[in-house]
Parts: C-alpha cells; sequence; structure tokens
C-alpha cells in the first residue's frame, strides 16, 4: 500500500502522467479499503506482535482512509470526475506517508528477522 501511495512521484514527470494516475485510482481504492479491513482486524491480534505492529496497523489504517477517500470521491462524483481533484489535496500527507510506511515496514522485516 504504501509503495501505490508513493505511485504519483514515479509517473510525476511523463507525457501521460493524468492518464496513468487514472488507472491507478482503482487499485490504490480497492487497496485502501482492504488495509483499513485488515488494520482494523490486525488491532484484535495485535498484543501477540508487538508495540510495532500497533504503529504499523494503525498507520495501515490512516493510510487506507485516504487512498479509499480519494477513490470513493471519484466515483461517487456527480460530475463523472475520476477524484483527482481530492487526489491532488491528499498526495500532499499520501506521498511521505507512503515513504514512512515503506521505512517501518523495512524496520518491522529487520526486527521479524532478527528475532529468528
Amino acid at each position: 500500500m504504501s509503495v501505490s501511495a508513493v505511485y504519483p512521484i514515479v509517473v510525476a514527470n511523463t507525457d501521460n502522467e493524468s492518464e496513468l494516475l487514472g488507472r491507478m485510482a482503482p487499485y490504490q481504492g480497492v487497496l485502501g479499503v482492504v488495509c483499513v479491513l485488515w488494520g482494523v482486524f490486525g488491532l484484535a491480534v495485535a498484543p501477540a506482535l508487538g508495540m510495532l505492529a500497533y504503529v504499523i496497523l494503525l498507520f495501515e489504517i490512516v493510510l487506507g482512509s485516504m487512498l479509499s477517500a480519494t477513490w470513493l470521491t471519484g466515483v461517487l462524483a456527480s460530475d463523472g470526475g475520476d477524484g483527482r481533484s481530492m487526489s491532488a489535496k491528499l498526495d500532499v500527507y499520501t506521498i511521505p506517508m507512503g515513504i514512512l510506511g515503506i521505512a517501518l515496514s523495512a524496520l518491522w522485516l529487520a526486527y521479524l528477522t532478527s528475532a529468528w
């Protein structure tokens, strides 16, 4: 999910940026909804996973909410828009959170592998 949040940086200077971002929006939205549900479910089993799991799951819920809000805005738009105006507003937050999410995931994987 964090990688898909950083996707606007990857396609920022391409010729067909808006087309690529429009194609990615449904995937980001569905992934956001799934991650919100997974984060809520994960909080029930987080005590067995450690404190870092709480941080990652809460982070997952917040970032998933932002990605799904962008997609749902485009789906529910009465003018048939693709949600890009909402996405442009949230990119200010989702891109840094995506980078932070990648770093948190790397730390969690390093923690899990060092415990073995």
